[in-house]
Protein backbone atom coordinates (compact mmCIF):
# COMPACT_ATOMS: atom_id res chain seq x y z
CA UNK A 1 0.00 0.00 0.00
CA UNK A 2 1.33 3.56 -0.71
CA UNK A 3 1.45 6.10 1.90
CA UNK A 4 -1.01 8.17 0.20
CA UNK A 5 -3.58 5.49 -0.32
CA UNK A 6 -6.57 5.76 2.33
CA UNK A 7 -7.55 2.56 3.40
CA UNK A 8 -10.98 1.28 2.50
CA UNK A 9 -13.31 1.14 5.50
CA UNK A 10 -16.52 0.81 4.21
CA UNK A 11 -16.78 -2.94 4.61
CA UNK A 12 -16.52 -2.89 8.33
CA UNK A 13 -18.85 0.68 8.46
CA UNK A 14 -21.68 -1.60 6.99
CA UNK A 15 -20.96 -4.36 9.16
CA UNK A 16 -21.22 -2.15 12.43
CA UNK A 17 -24.29 -0.39 11.36
CA UNK A 18 -25.76 -3.97 10.36
CA UNK A 19 -25.29 -5.36 14.03
CA UNK A 20 -26.86 -2.15 15.85
CA UNK A 21 -30.02 -2.38 13.89
CA UNK A 22 -30.46 -5.87 14.74
CA UNK A 23 -29.79 -5.46 18.26
CA UNK A 24 -32.01 -2.39 18.20
CA UNK A 25 -34.90 -4.56 16.74
CA UNK A 26 -34.41 -7.11 18.96
CA UNK A 27 -34.52 -4.70 22.06
CA UNK A 28 -37.64 -3.05 20.38
CA UNK A 29 -39.27 -6.78 20.29
CA UNK A 30 -38.14 -7.54 24.22
CA UNK A 31 -40.19 -3.80 25.18
CA UNK A 32 -43.01 -4.92 23.00
CA UNK A 33 -43.31 -7.87 24.74
CA UNK A 34 -42.86 -6.34 27.98
CA UNK A 35 -45.42 -3.28 27.27
CA UNK A 36 -48.15 -5.65 26.11
CA UNK A 37 -47.81 -7.99 29.21
CA UNK A 38 -47.64 -4.85 30.98
CA UNK A 39 -51.13 -3.19 29.22
CA UNK A 40 -52.84 -6.76 29.68
CA UNK A 41 -52.04 -6.59 33.39
CA UNK A 42 -53.28 -3.07 33.92
CA UNK A 43 -55.89 -2.37 31.60
CA UNK A 44 -58.22 0.79 31.81
CA UNK A 45 -61.41 0.35 34.21
CA UNK A 46 -63.03 1.96 30.57
CA UNK A 47 -61.59 -0.38 28.04
CA UNK A 48 -64.43 -3.13 28.11
CA UNK A 49 -66.91 0.12 27.50
CA UNK A 50 -65.23 0.49 23.98
CA UNK A 51 -65.35 -3.27 22.84
CA UNK A 52 -68.16 -3.84 21.79
CA UNK A 53 -68.79 -6.67 20.10
CA UNK A 54 -71.22 -9.24 20.97
CA UNK A 55 -74.85 -8.26 20.75
CA UNK A 56 -77.94 -9.14 22.47
CA UNK A 57 -81.22 -8.53 21.84
CA UNK A 58 -85.27 -8.86 23.56
CA UNK A 59 -88.52 -8.30 22.03
CA UNK A 60 -91.50 -6.67 23.80
CA UNK A 61 -94.83 -6.59 23.38
CA UNK A 62 -97.94 -4.82 24.62
CA UNK A 63 -101.44 -3.85 24.24
CA UNK A 64 -103.23 -1.64 26.13
CA UNK A 65 -107.37 -0.52 25.70
CA UNK A 66 -108.26 3.44 24.95
CA UNK A 67 -110.93 5.18 24.13
CA UNK A 68 -110.81 8.09 21.40
CA UNK A 69 -109.37 10.42 20.78
CA UNK A 70 -106.35 8.69 22.25
CA UNK A 71 -103.29 9.76 23.51
CA UNK A 72 -99.89 8.99 22.65
CA UNK A 73 -96.38 9.81 24.51
CA UNK A 74 -92.88 8.71 23.76
CA UNK A 75 -89.63 9.73 25.02
CA UNK A 76 -86.66 7.88 23.34
CA UNK A 77 -82.81 7.81 23.59
CA UNK A 78 -81.65 5.77 20.36
CA UNK A 79 -83.61 4.11 18.09
CA UNK A 80 -86.12 3.73 14.90
CA UNK A 81 -90.40 4.45 15.45
CA UNK A 82 -92.93 3.34 12.94
CA UNK A 83 -96.27 4.78 13.62
CA UNK A 84 -99.69 3.79 11.89
CA UNK A 85 -102.91 3.03 12.21
CA UNK A 86 -105.17 0.59 13.16
CA UNK A 87 -107.93 -1.13 15.72
CA UNK A 88 -110.28 2.03 17.23
CA UNK A 89 -110.23 0.79 20.66
CA UNK A 90 -106.27 -0.33 21.78
CA UNK A 91 -103.01 0.59 21.13
CA UNK A 92 -100.10 -2.29 20.71
CA UNK A 93 -96.78 -1.64 21.03
CA UNK A 94 -93.55 -4.22 19.64
CA UNK A 95 -90.49 -3.40 20.11
CA UNK A 96 -87.25 -5.02 19.55
CA UNK A 97 -84.64 -3.89 22.13
CA UNK A 98 -80.42 -4.20 21.01
CA UNK A 99 -76.84 -3.54 23.21
CA UNK A 100 -73.53 -4.37 22.54
CA UNK A 101 -71.07 -5.62 24.69
CA UNK A 102 -67.58 -6.99 24.63
CA UNK A 103 -69.17 -10.50 25.58
CA UNK A 104 -72.24 -12.34 25.61
CA UNK A 105 -72.66 -12.28 29.48
CA UNK A 106 -71.53 -8.47 29.50
CA UNK A 107 -74.31 -7.61 27.05
CA UNK A 108 -76.56 -9.58 28.85
CA UNK A 109 -76.11 -7.43 31.78
CA UNK A 110 -76.36 -3.96 29.62
CA UNK A 111 -79.91 -5.69 28.48
CA UNK A 112 -81.07 -5.64 31.28
CA UNK A 113 -79.95 -2.58 32.50
CA UNK A 114 -81.60 -0.89 29.41
CA UNK A 115 -84.69 -0.37 30.48
CA UNK A 116 -87.85 0.25 28.32
CA UNK A 117 -90.81 1.72 30.42
CA UNK A 118 -94.48 0.98 28.66
CA UNK A 119 -97.89 2.39 31.16
CA UNK A 120 -100.87 3.90 30.86
CA UNK A 121 -101.70 6.93 33.14
CA UNK A 122 -105.12 7.33 34.94
CA UNK A 123 -106.28 9.46 32.46
CA UNK A 124 -105.39 6.43 29.73
CA UNK A 125 -102.71 8.17 27.98
CA UNK A 126 -99.96 5.98 26.99
CA UNK A 127 -96.28 6.33 27.69
CA UNK A 128 -93.25 5.05 26.66
CA UNK A 129 -89.58 5.58 28.05
CA UNK A 130 -86.50 4.51 28.01
CA UNK A 131 -83.97 5.00 31.04
CA UNK A 132 -80.31 4.50 29.77
CA UNK A 133 -77.83 4.19 32.83
CA UNK A 134 -74.52 5.92 33.08
CA UNK A 135 -72.46 2.56 32.40
CA UNK A 136 -74.28 2.36 29.04
CA UNK A 137 -73.20 6.15 27.67
CA UNK A 138 -70.16 4.89 27.49
CA UNK A 139 -70.15 1.67 25.09
CA UNK A 140 -68.86 1.92 21.54
CA UNK A 141 -72.41 1.33 19.78
CA UNK A 142 -75.63 2.79 22.12
CA UNK A 143 -78.31 0.43 22.88
CA UNK A 144 -81.53 1.19 21.23
CA UNK A 145 -85.33 -0.11 20.34
CA UNK A 146 -86.67 0.12 17.67
CA UNK A 147 -90.45 0.23 17.93
CA UNK A 148 -93.68 -0.32 15.38
CA UNK A 149 -96.88 1.09 17.57
CA UNK A 150 -100.42 0.52 16.08
CA UNK A 151 -102.92 3.29 16.98
CA UNK A 152 -106.26 4.65 16.30
CA UNK A 153 -106.54 6.84 13.99
CA UNK A 154 -107.78 9.46 16.50
CA UNK A 155 -104.43 10.00 18.30
CA UNK A 156 -102.42 12.54 19.64
CA UNK A 157 -98.54 12.17 19.43
CA UNK A 158 -96.09 13.82 21.39
CA UNK A 159 -92.99 12.09 20.47
CA UNK A 160 -89.27 12.96 21.53
CA UNK A 161 -86.51 10.95 19.89
CA UNK A 162 -82.85 11.67 20.33
CA UNK A 163 -80.86 9.79 17.15
CA UNK A 164 -83.66 7.79 15.10
CA UNK A 165 -86.26 8.22 12.46
CA UNK A 166 -90.10 8.67 12.94
CA UNK A 167 -92.80 7.56 10.88
CA UNK A 168 -96.50 8.29 11.25
CA UNK A 169 -98.90 6.99 8.54
CA UNK A 170 -102.61 7.39 8.66
CA UNK A 171 -103.14 9.35 11.91
CA UNK A 172 -105.45 12.40 12.91
CA UNK A 173 -104.99 14.61 15.79
CA UNK A 174 -102.23 16.87 16.97
CA UNK A 175 -98.82 16.36 16.68
CA UNK A 176 -95.60 17.36 18.80
CA UNK A 177 -92.37 15.81 17.28
CA UNK A 178 -89.18 16.80 18.05
CA UNK A 179 -86.09 14.44 16.20
CA UNK A 180 -82.73 15.74 17.43
CA UNK A 181 -80.52 13.72 14.52
CA UNK A 182 -83.32 12.19 12.10
CA UNK A 183 -85.49 12.14 9.60
CA UNK A 184 -89.40 12.71 10.32
CA UNK A 185 -91.63 11.80 8.02
CA UNK A 186 -96.04 11.80 7.94
CA UNK A 187 -98.18 10.26 5.61
CA UNK A 188 -101.79 10.88 4.97
CA UNK A 189 -102.57 12.40 8.39
CA UNK A 190 -104.57 15.35 9.02
CA UNK A 191 -103.59 18.46 11.45
CA UNK A 192 -106.70 18.70 14.00
CA UNK A 193 -105.00 20.97 16.26
CA UNK A 194 -102.00 23.16 15.97
CA UNK A 195 -99.26 20.88 15.73
CA UNK A 196 -95.31 21.63 15.66
CA UNK A 197 -92.86 19.29 13.97
CA UNK A 198 -88.88 19.92 14.25
CA UNK A 199 -85.83 17.96 13.80
CA UNK A 200 -82.48 19.32 14.67
CA UNK A 201 -80.26 17.56 12.24
CA UNK A 202 -82.74 15.63 9.70
CA UNK A 203 -85.33 16.14 7.03
CA UNK A 204 -89.21 17.04 7.11
CA UNK A 205 -91.30 15.37 4.72
CA UNK A 206 -95.19 15.30 4.70
CA UNK A 207 -97.04 13.24 2.00
CA UNK A 208 -100.76 15.07 2.69
CA UNK A 209 -104.06 14.47 1.10
CA UNK A 210 -105.22 16.82 -1.52
CA UNK A 211 -107.63 18.51 0.72
CA UNK A 212 -105.75 19.23 3.38
CA UNK A 213 -106.48 22.66 5.17
CA UNK A 214 -104.27 24.30 7.18
CA UNK A 215 -101.99 27.91 7.53
CA UNK A 216 -98.24 26.65 8.44
CA UNK A 217 -95.00 28.45 9.00
CA UNK A 218 -91.45 26.30 7.67
CA UNK A 219 -87.95 26.97 8.14
CA UNK A 220 -84.83 25.24 7.54
CA UNK A 221 -81.22 27.11 8.48
CA UNK A 222 -79.09 24.91 6.11
CA UNK A 223 -81.53 22.81 3.51
CA UNK A 224 -84.34 23.52 0.83
CA UNK A 225 -87.99 23.79 1.29
CA UNK A 226 -90.47 23.05 -1.43
CA UNK A 227 -94.13 22.58 -1.33
CA UNK A 228 -96.60 20.84 -3.60
CA UNK A 229 -99.47 22.78 -2.50
CA UNK A 230 -100.64 25.92 -3.98
CA UNK A 231 -99.83 28.64 -1.39
CA UNK A 232 -102.27 31.70 -0.62
CA UNK A 233 -100.67 34.86 1.23
CA UNK A 234 -96.97 33.09 0.78
CA UNK A 235 -94.44 35.02 2.64
CA UNK A 236 -91.18 33.67 1.80
CA UNK A 237 -87.31 34.61 2.20
CA UNK A 238 -84.67 32.48 0.37
CA UNK A 239 -81.43 32.49 1.92
CA UNK A 240 -77.49 31.30 0.52
CA UNK A 241 -77.71 27.71 2.25
CA UNK A 242 -81.57 27.70 4.08
CA UNK A 243 -84.91 29.88 3.96
CA UNK A 244 -88.38 30.18 5.41
CA UNK A 245 -91.76 30.78 3.98
CA UNK A 246 -95.28 31.11 5.12
CA UNK A 247 -98.78 30.71 4.22
CA UNK A 248 -101.96 29.07 3.84
CA UNK A 249 -103.17 25.44 2.32
CA UNK A 250 -106.49 24.38 1.56
CA UNK A 251 -109.85 25.93 1.99
CA UNK A 252 -110.74 27.97 5.34
CA UNK A 253 -107.62 26.61 7.55
CA UNK A 254 -108.77 26.62 11.52
CA UNK A 255 -105.41 24.77 12.79
CA UNK A 256 -101.56 25.85 12.49
CA UNK A 257 -98.13 23.42 11.42
CA UNK A 258 -94.95 25.05 12.45
CA UNK A 259 -91.84 22.86 10.91
CA UNK A 260 -88.48 23.92 11.93
CA UNK A 261 -84.99 22.03 10.90
CA UNK A 262 -81.62 23.26 11.58
CA UNK A 263 -79.88 21.44 8.96
CA UNK A 264 -82.18 19.34 6.40
CA UNK A 265 -84.69 19.91 3.63
CA UNK A 266 -88.18 20.45 4.34
CA UNK A 267 -90.83 19.01 1.51
CA UNK A 268 -94.96 19.31 1.86
CA UNK A 269 -96.52 17.14 -0.91
CA UNK A 270 -99.89 15.75 -2.00
CA UNK A 271 -100.54 12.20 -1.50
CA UNK A 272 -101.13 10.49 -4.97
Amino acid sequence: MSENQTPNNKPLIVAIIIIAILLLCGCLVIMGVALSGLLGAFSLPWSDAFDGQVKATETLEKTFSVTTPASLSLNVNVGDVIIQTGDAQEIHIYGVKQVWGPNSRQAEQYLDDFEVRLGQTTSGDIEIETEMPLSLRRVRQAPHIDLEITVPRDTQLDLNINVGKIEVTGVQGKFEIQADVGDVTLRDVRFEKDSQIRSNVGNIELRLPPDSAFTFTAQSDVGDIDVDFDVRNERSEKKVVGGNIEGEIGTSPTVHVELRTNTGDIDIRKER
